[in-house]
């Protein structure tokens, strides 16, 4: 058995908890409330089975708490939230605090993907790009096809003439054409999309003359 031999405030909700299991003695940090809930008293004695436990919820806690300050930030994917607590908790307690915060309705992929898109469509990106960027965030490629079919076409049409306009007129109007082309294919537009709004825009510029 393992005896609790002192418990002391160590800083701001961190107890410090001194253990002695008959060789020698150590010292664990706890959140006050995880000792208390756990009634843990000087003089008590625990199994290592109920300390691996304390100590387990004690890292899902700071894990937990990570997570919320992360998210009051922006919205994270479920991907993005889980790869940024792996990297200073363990792999399960990562995943245990997002399926949590998934069950709690707080990580949405379905909404964080919505949201994404409408930011990317007026930022005047291309769909291609916004599905590599959904991808990469580790968005399900069903919830990609769901959220980019919805995505409204002209709107996206509308977003690259005005691209257009304000980045490449110049570009067009001194011969820079190919240039162009590929500028806008890096931000995720397609060849036919890119053909058609460099036509409409020297249309337009012709009937202006």
């Amino acid at each position: 058995m393992i005896t609790v031999t002192e418990i002391s405030r160590y800083k701001g909700e961190t107890m410090r908890v001194v253990i002695d299991n008959g060789t020698r003695t150590a010292d664990i940090y706890l959140n006050r409330d995880i000792v208390a809930q756990g009634g843990i008293q000087k003089g008590m004695t625990v199994t290592s089975a109920q300390l691996r436990s304390l100590m387990a919820e004690n890292e899902r806690r700071r894990a937990r708490e990570r997570a919320l300050f992360l998210l009051e930030s922006r919205e994270h994917s479920y991907k993005e939230l889980y790869d940024k607590l792996c990297k200073s908790y363990k792999e399960e307690t990562a995943a245990s605090v997002c399926d949590e915060l998934l069950d709690r309705g707080l990580v949405d992929d379905m909404r964080f993907a919505e949201s994404l898109t409408r930011s990317l469509t007026n930022r005047k990106y291309g769909m291609m790009r916004i599905r590599q960027e959904l991808f990469r965030r580790g968005i399900d490629r069903d919830i990609i096809g769901i959220v980019t079919a919805e995505a409204d076409a002209s709107a996206a049409d509308d977003a690259l003439m005005t691209l257009i306009r304000q980045k490449y007129a110049s570009k067009l109007a001194s011969g820079e054409t190919d240039k162009v082309r590929n500028a806008l294919a890096r931000r995720g537009y397609t060849y036919s999309q890119i053909k058609e709004a460099i036509e409409s825009f020297a249309e337009e510029a012709d009937s202006d003359r």
